[in-house]
């Protein structure tokens, strides 16, 4: 039984949405555990409620055979657990009118490649973590990471940090496994100001490289290591 305080709640075509009086319309979740591919209404805002509860928070349940899922232009926050424990989900757009990504909301999933938009201002505690199969992320924008971005993700290779104002809350920022190793992550950023960020987000991990993305004589991107730790 889903708890959604201060929504007007109402079930179409096995869909259950949720408006609030901010005038959010609110995707809370499916009946049919069993769908594959699925298209989120155009109107929704919010995907998810984040209400703690785990079970309660994904939109389509623990394990779901989900492989595809389209989400809407205007979506504009991602709820904590929204799609958690996804393993078969390996195609996912997240839209440019996205700000927000919830704790552990994509925790678990089997994309390969993943591209946050510029929009996003804020993923939060573990969002990409636990993800078997990622290899690549392009992050195009200043986004602010909270603990445990992409931590625990033993096929990480390449993380592309875009924005020239990335900022980083908490620790391990990007690992391969709990422990701390890193080891074959490359994480390209814009300047050094965003490197020493990395290196002070990634704390007690290890083995990984940070390299400086910078404009060679013909304008074109020239990457030059800073460090590898």
């Amino acid at each position: 039984d889903i708890e959604v305080p201060d929504m007007d709640i109402q079930t179409i075509n096995g869909v259950t949405y949720g408006a609030t009086a901010a005038g959010d319309y609110v995707m809370i979740g499916v009946d049919d555990y069993t769908l594959t591919n699925f298209a989120v209404n155009d109107k929704v805002t919010v995907l998810g409620t984040g209400n703690g509860v785990n079970d309660n928070d994904r939109v389509f349940g623990k394990n779901a055979p989900l492989t595809s899922l389209t989400l809407p232009e205007g979506l504009v926050e991602i709820k904590d657990n929204a799609l958690n424990a996804l393993p078969n989900l390996t195609s996912v757009n997240l839209p440019s009118t996205l700000k927000t990504v919830g704790i552990q909301s994509f925790r678990q999933t089997g994309m390969s490649e993943l591209t946050v938009p510029e929009s996003v201002e804020t993923v939060k505690q573990g969002a990409f973590r636990d993800m078997a199969n990622l290899e690549t992320v392009t992050i195009e924008g200043n986004v602010n990471f909270d603990n445990y971005a992409f931590r625990s993700c033993p096929n990480l290779e390449s993380i592309y940090l875009l924005g020239d104002d990335v900022t980083f809350t908490g620790s391990q920022f990007a690992t391969h496994s709990d422990n701390g190793d890193a080891t074959g992550i490359t994480i390209y950023v814009k300047n050094t100001t965003v490197a020493a960020r990395v290196y002070a987000a990634q704390t007690s991990a290890y083995g990984y490289e940070v390299k400086v993305l910078g404009e060679a004589a013909d304008g074109s991107d020239a990457a030059s290591v800073t460090q590898a730790k």
